[in-house]
Parts: structure tokens; sequence; C-alpha cells
């Protein structure tokens, strides 16, 4: 019984001790590519990326993908090497928000 009550508690406890995610990171981009430091999203499954004007993501060096300003994308960090964001127009604010 008293082995029962212990793993209960310690089970209690591991839930309490569950690591936050990083708050939300605003990054103002221009025409030139800007790497975004994946190690400060360790812990996120995924990133949530949105920005108030045209912007474009470049995944893993390769792959290239155009966001319009109210749609944003989801990246999953799984496989996620690198990741590159830039405007297309001017200047723009691009905000990155780990996922759960």
């Amino acid at each position: 019984m008293l082995a029962l009550m212990t793993v209960g508690a310690l089970a209690w406890l591991a839930l309490g001790k569950r690591t936050a995610l990083p708050a939300p990171v605003r990054i103002a981009v221009q025409s030139g590519w800007t790497v975004v430091a994946l190690a400060s999203f360790q812990g996120a499954s995924a990133l949530r990326i949105t920005g108030d004007g045209v912007f474009s993501l470049r995944i893993d060096g390769r792959r290239v993908v155009r966001v319009a300003p109210g749609r944003g994308a989801t990246v999953r960090m799984k496989t996620l090497r690198s990741l590159d964001v830039r405007s297309v127009h001017g200047r723009a604010v691009v905000t990155v928000t780990p996922r759960g």
C-alpha cells in the first residue's frame, strides 16, 4: 500500500515539473534571410509563424514557402534542421510562437 502511494505521489510531482514552453519571439525582417535560432525553442513540438506582412520561410535551406499576412504557417520541430525568414515587400515583423 505504501509503495502504491509513493508511486502516485511521484507521478503527481512529475506532472508539476513539466517544462514550460518559451515565450513567443518577434523578429523584424527585411529582404535578406534572417536565421531563426532553433535552440531557443527546445521543448516545443511545433512552431507557429505569423507576420504583419507577406514573408517567406526557408525550411532546411531548401524549401521556400510564401506566407500571407493573417494566415501563418506551422512547422514541426521533429526533423527541422534550420529555419530562415525574410520579408517579401519592405519590412515585416514576424512572430514565432512555440506549440506544445
